[in-house]
């Protein structure tokens, strides 16, 4: 525990306070047991505390430490109160003498500083001042015996000067005999009246005892003061109450200011009492006023009347309050008081506080101080504040701080914007309301600017008006803050559209439109919004009409984050079409519908095809890309249909890729469909792409059947392209060598592909070179060698022999390496035959023999595909065979180059081959000793083991073939005999029956000499076939004796040719062999083989004869009938063989012979193939028998026989003409020209033949050619207003100017030609372009030439024209007028134009030519014009007519469209004037057109056409602006040009204002009215209502009137400057009485009228012209009006008005700034507000009469200036609200003049000669003056001013009344400072029925108490209620009130 250096002890509360070295500490009686933790304070700001005193009831503690430092503390917070400075003197030690707790006196010992003793000094609390001082010894010291100046002791030692040793103590007091002292000891022992006996003694004043006596009174009644509670009357020499006594006391004190500071001051122990003080003092100081006036007594007065104030305020506020609330109230800070209740929300304190006392702290209220009071405004809710606001703080904020505009409006715009997020639900409308709210505040300083008030506000009005335009200041920022919320509301309440304040805000308005637009839901809600906000928000705003709506359009796209991929409507179309339909400008829609489309989902909605057919619709020039995209809907399905979603559709060369991607897909039937698609979206792209593409596709994955099927479905057009362009990929792929494996596949599916579609192929192709025919045998051998051989070689390389030959050769190299067998023959011997029966062969022989007879094929195959000439094969084969040593296959291989008839080259190898065989032969039959005879054993090994008989007979004729010619020359004969019967055996056993013949077709004749000899006719016998067995018994017996007779011969015979007759006589006579051959011969009859069986018997017969003998065989001469029957085969076969025929006729007779004949014809009729091969052997047999006339008759049956043959060929029938008849053959020829396959060369054989005029042929020919063709259109040409492309029929063309060449005879020629010219159709350009052609070649007249070329440039001009409109009914009449047998003009005449018409000029050719024009084609036209023989000019005007009548029509349209109702019709049809350009794109083609007109007035004309079909608008101007321009370039000599010119300007100078007044919503019809007056127009704008407030803050809807006059005159070339200079001055000086300025109706709707019963009283003209020019000089440029309006406003010496220059600088303030106005005036913004208040004071004197300068005014006396316009004018209201003005701004405060002026206002008010707003206004002034608040006048005034309302009013009150009656009480509550009678009122209520105002009255009643409970209790709970919630938002009542109607509730 720290050590006690010192106490001090609390005797009311038993409190110890313990000084220690470590501070101080207060001990409790409690903390006495437990002293360690019961310690309930500790001090540390004293340490080392050496004295310690407690004062003031423990509420101060003072200390004093070691070092001399004293320090008072403060016992509740424990902070330091005072302390002295270091450097003052130190204190040794410090007693207590006496005080109370409020004031101490203490006893102090110290240091003397100018000597070396001590000082005892008395000093006093809280001031610490010296009240008293002594010098003492400095070994002094005090002593404490007591408290009070009667106890001041202290011991002083007596130290003896020689020792300085003390002697002795002397104890001292202070006090001694001085008569002051005395009198201060009696008077603090409260001994009053020996006190005043003691004055009275010694004469001192006795007001110090009664001024001790009043403030003991006051001591004795001080609620604090606890000793004085037991104190009695009697104690203080009283009789009566305490109060009582103070009063009498204070009746005997003259010192004024000691009784009104003890009346203020004193603390008296309850409300009324302390009322009855205050009210003490007033009435005194009243009474002492009537007698004199002194700045002392105001003063007096004005605290006085300020306590008793704030005492009636404190009831007001704190009706149930105590004193001591009272006493802490009345010491308070008012202003502080005031932020402290509003920051707690208590409103209507705060508010009371505000008005009662704003008195006080007006002057401590600057900037600092407003944004405190701002800062403190609670989170209270938006309703009530903003019905808080208007009445209450913000105005009076602006009154007293003027500077303090713009921290208001940047707190009011920083409070509005908050509520968007603390009460979201209400915004914007209490957004919109709050700052409606504090605008109106500040608009409503505005009425100290009318009255000329204080300098100050309206310096801030001025300066207000200016910031309202400045961006830089806060007021521009609230002001812009309330106009959005204004949109805000708007768009909420009507569209249901809630955007964030910051989103509408921003400063990019294009967004701005975007996120109101994004809003909405759908676009049925779009035109609704452009009407009703978006149009009036862009005009404002500046904006593009249609670029702002396209920058939404396209960025909605953008972000939509989708494309035409997505599936179902997209979220966006709705809206977006509805946006697009409200674009004006036809191009920026086009632009905005294309992009649309570019992503719209397909397939596509009705509201985007509606879309792209209103794109359409317009004369644009993306029309053709709108036309594209509609195009591209179909290829969009098809690539969603494929998943090819990241194809990008607008690169043309990915058309290819989605060709071959969609057809690539198999298994899907529409696939070819879907392709078709995406050719048509495509103009690089044809249908036969498609096509192609797609059997490319099925031709590389094999699937030859689709091809098939796709060019059998196809028309020959499409069939021949396909083929043509397919067998070009074909070739082009074969030619390139194969890379890979698939490249390998590719070939050969390609290969494969084109041998299976051959036939097509063939059909199409025309080969032009020997190589191109032997194509398809390429492709066959390539595809061949491909499959069979695992070759692929190129095409090229196919062609070259020696790649061929080199290829062939490793072949067979690599398949002899590969152990292959080189040969073998198909035929077995017959050993092998019966080994094969015998014996079973091993598989190896087996495998073996099949390898070697595939090798076999597979080389001769494989020759033949390369070319190689089979000798060459065999030459090379053999050759390898020798070297290998393979002796049997050398053989065969020789004999197969025998039989081949190319083998020449081969011969070498074939006689050493054939040698060895031969000499191989020889050698075994010398050996066996059968020198001439092959045995069997011969024979089987041979043969190789033949299978039958008929397979001996094959093997024995080839050997005997092979043997024959290198044979030793006696065994010729017999091999020759041998030969004979085998070749004979070889043809029966191909007639016999054959096995396999049904499943084999290559057995049945596949090397019969009939199938392969191809030179000449042979005839073969298909008749039945025979049986084996006559043939077998034949050929054995035939065989056997052959060999029989050559054994019998003997060696001797060595002669080599010699006939061996017995021999053949032994063989024909022998009986078996006979009756075979006629077994034979019968069957072979039986069976239909009558030529074998003649054969044979001839055959037999020539034997004979060879051998000489007499045949013994019958029926080998034939008959007739039997040559007949054999002839009718022969000439019934495919391939007549005549020499055949003949040689039978020959075999009979010649009678029988041409009987034949005969027969032969009758059978055959018209079959001209038969009759012709009849006509040939009957003519080949009358030759060789020389019959003359029979040759003559059959040559014409072959002739005619020939031409039947022939035309039947070409379908055309030769029946009628065979005969011969010459018309008949005219009849064929016509026919014959007009069959497309007609050759000059049959032309020319038919007219030979049948004697015909050739050129008569050739004429008719070439006229049937001409009308055989006709233009048609194809699938893919279908488009209207498109150039149709017709494929010129190039073989037609060729084949006409090769007929033409043909014809020797020009003349005719030429007048067929020109006679073709007129027949043909005028839309076969093709054939007109030839005939015109071939006559200018013929042509000779040169004017005749020059029509045919030009005719020929016609055609190439429609030839490349598109046709744009349909067929016209006159077009369509002479059609059918030229084609009777037609019902109407062909299909290509809706897209060509008529030839003919234009060529001959004929009067219908203007009706085709207008229908086609227009801006687009018109370059075209004009090119061709001079070809055409057509005006130029009127052309261009023609074209700009269609084009502007179709695109207006169009617009009308679509209006339509979107206009469904009845109304909505009508209002499209009621014209608008259209601001933005609807038609810009058309507008500049039309200019360009119209500049292309030579003519100027036509040029004029045209453009004045222009201007009268377009609507009214920006088009409309913009034309008229053209045809001024053009009629400028005209001769002005000309009286007329001159007058048409200056009616051209006129009317686009009246369009052009007339647009102007639209652009800026001034288009009414006073306006419109003077359109052809501008200078009465520009003046009556500026005398536009809008113009005609003084508002602070305009509102948007206020028109841009300077915008619209700078328009005006850059129009019509004036000067606006100069316009503008004069309207100044006109308007700057004040307006003549009586002389209106205009409507007073305001342009604002913020404002809002605090007092509803204050008016101006100055002249409403003179603010009017005010405002205009204020607005003109903002106009103007800033400098140029600040020069103005200075050099009117401080330029003394010009003449000019006090009244003009104070209306000089009220213009200056509020259009420029302060660093402006410092530029241009040094002087700065103090000498300005200086002028502007004495030119203020001096222009009113004026207007009295009173003329003075503004010198005189600075310099007179203000109070003799107020008495004398008193004396003068006291009766003119005007003066005297002049004389209030001066006494209020210089402080002229006199009561007696106070009071005279409110009771001459009073009688004014009374009379009507002033409005009680001016009385209230002066009573509010006088407010500030407390000290006059005793004049009975201004209690009389107060009474006026709140009774006048109640006196006007009657049942039923109207809304106006009962507002000025609310006024009026709140004045009472919270205004009037005096004490006014309220029983009037009351009555007033009762008879008014109005209850609740009545009961606030009441509760406001200073005089009288009533009972509130009493009053209510005589009017109905509902109807106290029912008004109340009537009256609450917009009055404040008394707490009483409320709590009241709580109770009864």
């Amino acid at each position: 525990m720290p050590k006690v250096l010192s106490a001090g002890y609390v005797g009311n509360n038993s409190w110890i306070w313990c000084g220690t070295v470590v501070g101080a500490t207060l001990w409790t009686p409690v903390s006495l047991y437990d002293a360690c933790q019961s310690c309930t304070w500790h001090l540390t700001h004293g340490p080392q505390c050496s004295r310690i005193i407690p004062i003031c009831d423990s509420r101060y503690v003072v200390t004093l430490n070691s070092a001399g430092q004293l320090e008072v503390l403060c016992c509740v917070t424990g902070v330091t109160v005072w302390e002295n400075e270091s450097d003052d003197t130190p204190i040794l030690d410090i007693a207590y003498l006496h005080g109370d707790e409020h004031n101490a006196q203490f006893l102090l010992l110290l240091k003397n500083p100018d000597s070396d003793g001590c000082l005892l000094r008395i000093t006093s609390f809280p001031e610490f001042s010296t009240i008293y001082e002594l010098a003492v010894n400095s070994s002094t010291s005090l002593v404490l015996t007591g408290e009070g100046t009667e106890s001041i002791m202290f011991l002083e030692p007596d130290v003896s000067p020689v020792s300085q040793l003390t002697r002795c103590l002397k104890l001292k007091s202070i006090v001694d005999g001085i008569p002051e002292a005395r009198l201060g000891k009696l008077l603090m022992k409260r001994k009053f009246k020996e006190a005043e006996e003691f004055c009275v003694r010694f004469g001192l004043d006795i007001e110090e005892v009664h001024k001790a006596r009043a403030k003991f009174l006051c001591d004795l009644m001080n609620p604090w003061n606890i000793s004085a509670t037991n104190i009695t009357l009697i104690d203080v020499d009283g009789s009566g109450s305490l109060s009582e006594e103070l009063f009498l006391t204070l009746d005997k004190i003259h010192d004024s200011e000691f009784v009104t500071t003890l009346c203020i001051e004193a603390p008296l122990p309850d409300l009324i009492i302390t009322k009855k003080n205050l009210n003490y003092a007033k009435e005194r100081l009243a009474k002492i006023t009537q007698s004199e006036e002194s700045e002392q007594l105001s003063s007096l007065m004005q605290r006085v009347s300020e306590s008793a104030y704030r005492l009636r305020t404190f009831e007001i506020i704190f009706p149930s309050s105590d004193i001591q609330h009272w006493l802490a109230f009345s010491h308070t800070d008012m202003l502080e008081e005031f932020i402290e209740h509003l920051s707690r929300g208590n409103l209507d304190i705060a508010l009371t506080v505000w008005h009662r006392h704003q008195y006080e702290f007006f002057q401590c209220v600057n900037q600092p101080c407003v944004s405190r009071i701002l800062a403190a405004f609670p989170h209270v809710s938006s309703s009530v504040l903003w019905n808080w606001l208007p009445k209450n703080v913000l105005g009076d904020l602006v009154k007293l701080c003027p500077g303090s505009i713009e921290i208001i409006a940047s707190w009011g715009d920083d409070r509005v914007k908050s509520l968007e997020v603390l009460e979201k639900t209400s915004w914007p409308s209490n957004g919109l309301a709050l700052a409606n709210t504090i605008i109106s505040v500040l608009e409503n300083v505005v009425a100290d600017f009318h009255a000329g008030g204080n300098i100050e506000v309206q310096m801030a009005v001025h300066v207000a008006q200016w910031k309202a335009h400045s961006p830089t200041s806060a007021l521009y920022h609230l002001r812009q803050t309330a106009l959005a919320l204004q949109d805000l509301q708007l768009l909420s309440d009507k569209f249901r559209i809630k955007i964030q304040f910051s989103q509408y805000t921003q400063e990019n308005k294009e967004m701005v439109v975007s996120a109101l637009l994004g809003w909405l839901v759908c676009g049925e809600e779009v035109s609704p919004l452009m009407d009703g906000f978006l149009h009036s928000y862009l005009i404002r705003h500046e904006l593009d009409h249609d670029g702002t709506l396209a920058h939404y359009v396209l960025d909605t796209l953008a972000s939509a984050g989708q494309d035409w991929w997505a599936y179902g409507e997209a979220s966006w179309e709705d809206k977006l079409y509805a946006v697009i339909s409200i674009i004006s400008d036809a191009q920026v829609r086009a632009h905005c519908i294309l992009e649309c489309l570019r992503v719209a989902p397909v397939p596509w909605s009705p509201g985007t095809q509606a879309a792209c057919n209103l794109g359409l619709s317009h004369n644009s020039t993306l029309s053709c890309k709108l036309e594209d995209q509609r195009r591209l809907v179909d290829l969009k399905l098809v690539l969603r249909k494929y998943d090819l979603h990241l194809i990008r559709i607008d690169i043309a060369k990915n058309a290819e890729m989605m060709l071959e991607n969609i057809l690539s897909h198999d298994g899907r039937t529409d696939v070819l469909e879907d392709a078709l698609h995406v050719v048509a979206s495509y103009k690089h792209l044809s249908r036969i792409d498609a096509y192609v593409t797609r059997t490319k596709y099925l031709l590389n994955t094999r699937n030859v059947d689709g091809v098939k099927e796709l060019l059998q479905t196809s028309n020959d057009n499409l069939q021949r392209q396909i083929c043509q362009k397919l067998l070009r990929y074909a070739v082009e792929t074969l030619l390139l060598p194969p890379i890979g494996h698939k490249g390998r596949d590719l070939q050969s599916a390609v290969a494969e592909g084109v041998v299976a579609l051959e036939t097509f192929f063939k059909k199409w192709y025309v080969a032009t070179t020997p190589s191109e025919e032997k194509l398809f045998t390429s492709f066959h051998n390539l595809h061949t060698l491909q499959v069979h051989y695992n070759l692929y070689p190129t095409l090229e390389e196919l062609e070259d022999k020696t790649s061929c030959k080199k290829l062939f050769e490793e072949e067979v190299i690599s398949w002899c390496k590969d152990g292959r067998l080189l040969w073998l023959r198909e035929d077995k011997t017959l050993l092998h035959q019966e080994r094969e029966v015998e014996e079973e062969i091993s598989p190896l022989t087996l495998n073996k023999e099949k390898n070697a007879k595939r090798g076999l094929d597979h080389l001769q195959h494989l020759a033949s595909l390369l070319g190689i000439a089979r000798g060459d094969m065999l030459s090379f084969s053999a050759s390898l065979a020798a070297k290998n040593d393979d002796l049997e296959a050398a053989i065969h291989i020789c004999q197969e180059i025998l039989a081949d008839a190319s083998g020449l080259e081969c011969t070498e190898v074939i006689y050493d081959v054939v040698k060895l065989t031969v000499e191989h032969q020889n050698l075994k039959s010398g050996d066996r000793g059968e020198s001439s005879t092959l045995n069997a054993a011969a024979l089987e090994e041979s043969s190789g083991g033949s299978k039958s008989c008929a397979d001996l007979i094959n093997i024995i004729y080839e050997l005997v073939c092979s043997a024959v010619r290198s044979v030793r020359p006696e065994l010729l004969n017999p091999l020759l005999e041998l030969g004979t019967w085998c070749q004979l055996g070889q043809t029966l056993y191909q007639q016999c029956h054959m096995e396999g013949i049904y499943t084999n077709t290559d057995v049945a004749g596949s090397s019969s000499s009939y199938n392969t000899w191809k030179l000449s006719a042979l005839f073969h016998d298909a008749s039945m076939p025979i049986e084996s067995s006559f043939v077998t018994s034949l050929m054995i017996q035939a065989l056997e004796m052959c060999l029989n007779s050559h054994r019998c011969r003997g060696k001797a015979s060595l002669v080599p040719y010699q006939d061996d007759k017995e021999k053949g006589v032994n063989l024909l006579e022998n009986t078996r062999l006979t009756s075979s051959f006629h077994d034979l011969v019968s069957h072979l009859r039986e069976r239909g083989q009558d030529y074998l069986a003649l054969c044979m018997c001839l055959l037999l017969a020539q034997r004979y004869d060879s051998l000489g003998i007499q045949s013994s065989l019958s029926g080998c001469t034939p008959s007739w009938e039997q040559v007949f029957t054999i002839l009718l085969k022969v000439i019934g076969s495919t391939r007549v063989d005549v020499p055949l025929a003949v040689s039978l006729l020959i075999l009979l007779m010649k009678k029988e012979a041409l009987k034949v004949l005969n027969e032969l014809i009758k059978r055959f009729g018209f079959d001209y193939s038969r009759l012709l091969s009849i006509a040939t052997v009957g003519r080949d047999y009358c030759i060789l028998h020389a019959l003359s006339e029979v040759k003559e008759q059959f040559e014409l049956l072959m002739k005619r026989a020939q031409w039947g043959k022939r035309l039947a060929d070409l379908n055309v029938s030769f029946k009628e003409a065979f005969k011969g008849d010459t018309r008949a053959l005219n009849h064929v020829q016509g026919n014959l020209v007009s069959h497309p396959d007609c050759t000059f060369s049959i032309l020319y054989d038919y007219c030979h033949d049948f004697n015909l005029d050739v050129t008569d042929a050739l004429l008719h020919y070439l006229e049937t050619t001409l009308h055989s063709w006709t233009p048609e259109l194809s699938t893919e040409n279908n488009d209207i207003d498109s150039i149709v492309h017709v494929e010129p029929p190039h073989a037609l063309l060729s084949k006409c100017q090769a007929i033409v060449a043909e014809i020797t005879n020009k003349t005719l020629l030429r007048q067929m030609l020109l006679e073709q010219l007129n027949t043909l159709s005028s839309y076969n350009f093709e054939l007109i372009e030839l005939v015109l052609q071939q006559l200018i070649l013929l042509e000779q007249d040169s004017h005749e030439l020059d029509m045919l070329r030009r005719g020929l440039n016609v055609v190439s001009f429609l030839r490349t024209y598109a046709r744009q409109s349909a067929v016209s009914d006159q077009e369509i009449d002479d059609w059918v007028t030229s084609h009777p047998q037609s019902l109407g003009p062909p299909e290509i005449a809706k897209y060509r134009l008529p030839f003919h018409s234009l060529y001959r000029r004929s009067k219908t050719v203007m009706k085709i030519i207008e229908a086609e024009l227009n801006i687009g084609n018109i370059d075209v036209w004009l090119q061709a014009s001079p070809t055409l023989k057509l005006n130029s000019d009127q052309l261009c005007m023609i074209a700009t007519q269609n084009t502007v009548s179709k695109t207006l029509e169009a617009c009308e349209r679509s209006k339509i469209k979107t206009s469904p109702s009845v109304s909505e019709l009508n209002s499209v049809k009621t014209t608008e004037w259209q601001l933005c350009s609807s038609n810009s794109a058309l507008l500049s083609q039309v200019r360009t057109v119209i500049s292309k007109i030579k003519h100027n007035e036509l040029a004029a004309a045209c453009a004045n056409w222009v201007v009268n079909k377009l609507p009214p608008g920006a088009d409309k101007v913009e034309a008229a602006e053209k045809c001024k321009l053009l009629a400028k370039q005209w001769d002005v000599k000309d009286a007329k040009i001159s007058e048409a010119c200056s009616r051209m300007s006129t009317r686009h100078q009246q369009l052009a204002i007339e647009h102007a007044l639209h652009k800026y919503c001034l288009a009414e019809d006073q306006y419109l009215a003077l359109i052809r007056t501008p200078e009465e127009l520009i003046f009556a704008l500026y005398q536009h209502p809008s113009l005609d407030s003084l508002a602070t803050l305009a509102t948007h809807t206020m028109p841009d009137i300077n915008g619209c006059v700078s328009d005006i005159c850059s129009i019509i070339g004036y000067n606006q400057v100069f316009i503008q200079l004069d309207l100044l001055e006109k308007w700057l000086p004040p307006p003549e009485s009586g002389e209106g300025g205009g409507s007073e109706e305001t342009v604002t709707n913020f404002k809002i009228t605090l007092d509803p019963s204050a008016a101006s009283l100055t002249d409403s003209s003179d603010d009017t012209s005010l405002s205009r020019v204020i607005y003109l000089l903002r106009c103007c440029p800033q400098n140029e009006a600040v020069g103005y309006l200075l050099n009117r406003a401080l330029n003394e010496e010009t003449g000019f008005s006090a009244t003009l220059r104070l209306r000089a600088l009220r213009c200056l303030l509020a259009i420029a700034d302060e660093e402006t106005i410092r530029e241009h005036c040094p002087k700065g913004i103090s000498s300005i507000r200086s002028q502007l208040q004495t030119m203020t004071y001096v222009s009113r004197l004026e207007a009295l009469g009173h003329a003075t300068s503004v010198q005189q005014f600075n310099t007179m006396d203000k109070c003799a200036l107020i008495e004398g316009l008193w004396r003068s004018q006291r009766h003119n209201p005007t003066a005297l609200i002049l004389l209030t003005d001066l006494c209020h701004d210089y402080q002229v405060t006199k009561a007696s003049l106070w009071g005279a002026v409110l009771n001459q206002v009073q009688n004014f008010v009374k009379s009507g000669q002033m409005e009680i707003g001016r009385l209230e206004r002066i009573l509010l002034q006088v407010k500030s003056l407390p000290h006059l608040w005793i004049v009975p006048a201004l209690t009389v005034a107060w009474t006026t001013l709140i009774n006048y309302p109640f006196t006007k009013a009657s049942y039923p009150v109207s809304e106006q009344s009962l507002a000025s009656c609310l006024h009026s009480v709140d004045l009472l509550l919270r205004h009037c400072p005096v004490i006014i009678s309220i029983a009037p009122l009351l009555k007033y209520c009762a008879t008014l029925q109005l209850p609740m105002l009545a009961l606030a009255i009441a509760a406001a009643d200073q005089v009288e108490g009533h009972d509130l409970q009493d009053l209510a209790s005589q009017t109905p709970v509902a109807t106290l209620r029912s008004q109340y919630q009537e009256l609450k938002s917009t009055f404040t009542f008394p707490k009483s009130v409320e709590d009241l109607l709580e109770c009864l509730e």
